[in-house]
């Protein structure tokens, strides 16, 4: 059973996705998998999951933007260094400190291989 509510995932993240429920059960999922057990208390799973669906969600489907501009007149830069895995959204950047373990960073860094 997920931890967290399509209304939780809501109250963080402006999109415009009529169902949330396939992004918090992919988050769900992740975090039994990479984080139960590892000594984490029910609330702090919860913070974790919670982020980490709007992560999910933004990285599909609500992509943020890192600037725009209308006609030339009108421009906007939002602030924050962005980066692959969890450092490309601010919600995944939310799940960075919370995940005490290294886990999920751990599991979104790309692996480099080298045969030779």
């Amino acid at each position: 059973m997920c931890r967290i509510s399509a209304t939780e995932v809501n109250s963080i993240i402006n999109h415009s996705v009529d169902n949330v429920q396939p992004f918090i059960a992919t988050a769900h999922t992740l975090i039994d998998e990479k984080l139960a057990g590892k000594g984490m208390s029910a609330d702090l799973l919860k913070q974790i999951e919670l982020w980490l669906a709007a992560h999910i969600l933004a990285v599909t489907l609500a992509r943020q933007a890192k600037s725009e501009s209308v006609g030339g007149e009108y421009s906007v830069t939002y602030a924050g260094v962005f980066g692959e895995g969890l450092k490309s959204t601010t919600y995944g950047q939310m799940v960075l400190p919370l995940d005490n373990t290294g886990e999920l960073a751990k599991a979104s860094t790309p692996k480099v291989g080298l045969n030779v």
